[in-house]
């Protein structure tokens, strides 16, 4: 999945994160949110505590709670921006 490998690019595969993502067949669920900026038909945004993540591509949002959202369908892209203040 380029999604997955673009995050391996991003962090490597031993870096600590403040929050998790994880990806099944069709669903990506994230935790560690704290507060969702966008949400379109072609891009998703959020902010988690030290990052605003944003995820493009035909998605739509299935469940979210206190610190987690849940999203469907396919990601074409991420980007990830740090925010260590």
């Amino acid at each position: 999945m380029a999604f997955e490998k673009e995050l391996g690019k991003m962090f490597g595969k031993e870096s600590v994160s403040p929050y998790y993502i994880y990806l099944f067949d069709d669903c990506i669920y994230v935790e560690g949110v704290k507060k969702l900026c966008v949400l379109s038909e072609d891009k998703i945004v959020f902010q988690t505590k030290n990052a605003i993540i944003t995820l493009s591509g035909n998605m739509k949002i299935t469940d979210s709670g206190k610190g987690y959202i849940a999203i469907a369908g396919k990601v074409n892209s991420a980007e990830i921006k740090r925010d260590d203040r």
